[in-house]
């Protein structure tokens, strides 16, 4: 069988991450992480780096709680 050719996806699939990734990244950061997902699955689903996932993990750490 031969191999799957995927040279110039990459950039495919970039842009579409980039067009259908949320507005509002810290909030759907804490969302997944309020549903059990681990820094490095939350990352992954998103489409960015772990560095972002834990800086908006600290943020919302620091961030005054809103009452319901």
């Amino acid at each position: 069988m031969k191999p799957l050719n995927m040279t110039g996806a990459h950039g495919a699939w970039r842009m579409a991450a980039e067009m259908h990734r949320p507005t509002d990244i810290p909030a759907v950061v804490r969302q997944l992480a309020a549903q059990g997902l681990k820094q490095f699955d939350i990352a992954e689903r998103l489409g960015v780096g772990v560095g972002a996932v834990e800086e908006a993990l600290r943020e919302a750490e620091t961030m005054p709680r809103v009452p319901a």
